[in-house]
């Protein structure tokens, strides 16, 4: 998944360990959403990235995050997700 902000395209990584939707970035220092909720996993990577991106990187924009977390995830088979 990837979530561009001010023209830059941000990696999200993703994956499903034990029902929870795990989100990181190499992208973005600190970024860890844990949860077994997906659309709250999904609803929390651009406001906590934004945050993160201000703290560490002094970088102020606007996250939107695509695809969505049902499209994304719809595209694996369970015995695809690696936990």
């Amino acid at each position: 998944m990837n979530a561009p902000t001010n023209g830059r395209t941000l990696q999200i990584e993703y994956r499903e360990i034990e029902g929870y939707h795990i989100f990181t970035s190499p992208d973005v220092y600190g970024l860890y959403i844990a949860t077994k909720d997906p659309a709250r996993a999904q609803a929390l990577i651009a406001p906590s990235a934004a945050e993160l991106l201000a703290r560490n990187e002094r970088l102020v924009g606007t996250i939107d995050c695509t695809p969505r977390l049902g499209d994304f995830v719809a595209t694996f088979r369970p015995a695809d997700i690696q936990s």
